[in-house]
């Protein structure tokens, strides 16, 4: 058998120049035609295939079976761990796991490792408070980073709207401004809403409240006497004074001042006094 494994390595000839012989022709029939030996020309390319297959069995790891020993497969994850320590494990009923895998995803130890956005301050967010919500809902600090910018600039628009807002209807309503907000509060208060409510109502909502006051007749000579400490002139928004100086315009004793002239002065003064509340920026 020796002899015909060294004529099968060196060949027909006797020696390596002799053409190399068919090294099959040593197996049992039945494995000859087998395709996984197709690819391989000698005895010696069939050795070295068997080392390295050896060598990467030695390296795997078999999964333990449904029916294996809780620490057998322990033993399996903590063998995969120690190859790749990238992966992540989680199994039910093992805290001190579940809590590594949180780590491995962003949770910090504690609430004040979230990091918080520069514009949550400005926002005006309770900072200690999302953190407290973020540690319980187990936000990672990429998720709690995101979130907060989120509501930062979703809050700091509000603001800047609001402003916006604000500025627009002290155009509106100009010097009237003062009244029509305390007839707006009466009629909110008198609809149900607390002191706290009514000093933090919008722009948008003092204009709906004030339109109520208006419906239901509330007594606003009572609310200028408030606003300007009594007596005065009633104020008005731009728009009704540049009406009603248009009105004055039209009566010939505002230009005449030689046929009426007691009715002449009482016109220039209210024309002065609708002119400020008309055009109150300038």
């Amino acid at each position: 058998m020796l002899d015909r494994m060294k004529w099968l390595m060196e060949g027909e000839g006797g020696g390596a120049g002799g053409g190399a012989a068919d090294w099959r022709a040593v197996l049992p029939e039945t494995m000859r035609a087998d395709p996984a030996l197709k690819d391989f020309k000698d005895v010696g390319a069939l050795a070295q295939s068997f080392i390295e297959t050896k060598s990467l069995v030695g390296k795997s790891i078999r999964p333990p079976g449904p029916e294996a020993k809780p620490e057998d497969k322990k033993a399996f994850v903590d063998r995969l761990l120690q190859i790749e320590p990238a992966l992540v494990y989680a199994p039910d009923g093992d805290p001190a796991a579940v809590e590594r895998m949180w780590r491995r995803l962003g949770l910090p130890s504690k609430p004040e490792e979230y990091e918080v956005p520069e514009d949550a301050t400005k926002a005006g967010l309770d900072v200690n408070d999302l953190r407290a919500l973020a540690a319980k809902t187990k936000l990672t600090k990429g998720q709690f980073r995101d979130l907060v910018a989120t509501m930062s600039a979703a809050t700091l628009e509000q603001k800047r709207l609001a402003a916006l807002d604000k500025v627009a209807l002290e155009q509106e309503w100009g010097e009237a401004k003062e009244e029509r907000t305390l007839a707006a509060h009466a009629a909110a208060m008198k609809m149900g809403l607390d002191e706290s409510e009514v000093k933090a109502l919008t722009p948008k909502q003092l204009r709906a409240f004030f339109a109520v006051a208006k419906a239901v007749g509330v007594n606003r000579s009572e609310f200028r006497r408030q606003a300007d400490g009594g007596g005065g002139a009633e104020p008005l928004a731009p728009g009704e004074a540049q009406r009603q100086m248009d009105e004055i315009r039209g009566n010939p004793h505002y230009f005449d001042a030689y046929t009426n002239p007691s009715e002449h002065r009482r016109l220039v003064s209210r024309m002065s006094e609708l002119a400020a509340m008309a055009y109150p920026q300038r």
